[in-house]
């Protein structure tokens, strides 16, 4: 820790929730105070050089003498601009950085983020020198950042995504939404599809019914898989022999997946949030990508309002209409027989194999199929 200059904490938001022992200052305390765990390892050095806190100043923003302290970068694409959780870090005079939709002229935007690492030149200064280099009249860059900045990023909960990135908001009944997945791969010739559902049953019986269709290729993804297994599966959703990657959230986070050309959200998510990490996964690093929310008609209304809070309002919408999904019916029907044939073999083992009971009844538990279409059984009438 002696040598620690800069901390680059990923997926800060999460860590803020979720700071599990102590750890920041715990860490902390070892910089600053190398005798605090002297009584516990006798192998703790004295470092050559005592670490000071950084001091505020005004003039400096801290004390320059402090030549060693230590640098914080916080990273998130949904990172709170509330200061009071972000307290527990020591933050002194934090600087906020965000991405923006904005474009400007290449050569016009160095200049004004080199002066601005000179505290000494004002914004005067930066336009008459912009405009000397450029010989011409040019917008006022700072003025467009300043405004940028504060239409799209002020406010706690608004997020942004990157522009190469088309959303729709999809009108779908629950019993047809698993031929929507089916029409993105045949019909829009989507090779890499990940699919987000709410639940890990709901998931898994996905991934079942996916498999009775022919041509379809999919997987289900865990966060509880073993890692090589894990790893194989995301090999072969990379190279495209793999065309749909069924998962849960625990994976909508710190998963990088090259290509991925569009996230379908199977189920509506609980929070903007977790909506904007599943839409992360695609369109990234400059590539384009496509996200799909599927919603219930009763879902949409809620959910759009939601997103405009949170500072995502022009979103498309779609209707997946039966002339999308009417061809692949008589597919679908033979798809769900298969499918409950399967699921009562599977019931035959949990019944002949009581280890596997617990396991294998969430895999056919009925609330997880709240989402997928099932043949209507015929129920007696009951008799007073």
């Amino acid at each position: 820790m002696e040598r620690l200059r800069i901390l680059v904490i990923d997926e800060a938001d999460r860590v803020i929730v979720e700071e599990k022992q102590n750890w920041y200052h715990t860490l902390e305390d070892v910089l600053y105070y190398y005798t605090s765990l002297t009584s516990q390892n006798s192998w703790s050095n004295v470092p050559v050089r005592k670490r000071s806190r950084p001091i505020p100043t005004v003039g400096y923003h801290y004390d320059r003498s402090v030549d060693i302290t230590l640098q914080k970068i916080l990273v998130s694409a949904t990172l709170t601009h509330d200061p009071e959780p972000l307290k527990q870090f020591n933050l002194h005079f934090p600087i906020l950085f965000t991405s923006n939709r904005i474009h400007h002229n290449k050569n016009n935007l160095d200049t004004v983020l080199n002066d601005h690492e000179n505290a000494e030149t004002n914004s005067s200064e930066i336009k008459k020198q912009v405009k000397n280099d450029e010989n011409r009249e040019i917008p006022n860059v700072i003025s467009q950042l300043k405004s940028s900045e504060n239409h799209l990023t002020t406010g706690v909960g608004q997020f942004l995504v990157p522009e190469s990135l088309e959303e729709f908001l999809v009108t779908a009944k629950p019993d047809i939404r698993v031929l929507f997945l089916v029409y993105l791969v045949r019909q829009k010739h989507k090779k890499r599809i990940l699919c987000f559902a709410n639940t890990v049953d709901c998931a898994k019986r996905l991934n079942m019914l996916l498999a009775n269709f022919q041509g379809i290729k999919s997987k289900f993804l865990s966060s509880h898989l073993h890692p090589d297994k894990r790893q194989r599966i995301l090999n072969l959703f990379s190279v495209g022999l793999c065309q749909i990657l069924v998962c849960t959230d625990s994976m909508a986070r710190g998963i990088d997946i090259n290509d991925v050309e569009c996230v379908v959200s199977y189920d509506v998510p609980p929070s903007i949030k977790i909506y904007i990490h599943r839409i992360g996964r695609t369109a990234r690093a400059g590539k384009k990508g496509t996200a799909y929310s599927l919603l219930s008609t009763n879902q949409f209304y809620h959910f759009k309002k939601d997103l405009k809070l949170a500072g995502r309002k022009k979103i498309k919408q779609l209707q997946f209409h039966q002339s999308k999904w009417s061809h692949f019916n008589a597919e679908y029907q033979v798809a769900l027989r298969n499918y409950e044939m399967n699921i009562k073999i599977l019931d035959k083992k949990c019944t002949n194999d009581p280890s596997k009971q617990v396991n294998n009844n969430k895999i056919v538990s009925e609330e997880s199929m709240q989402n997928i279409k099932k043949p209507k059984s015929k129920r007696k009438k009951s008799t007073n």
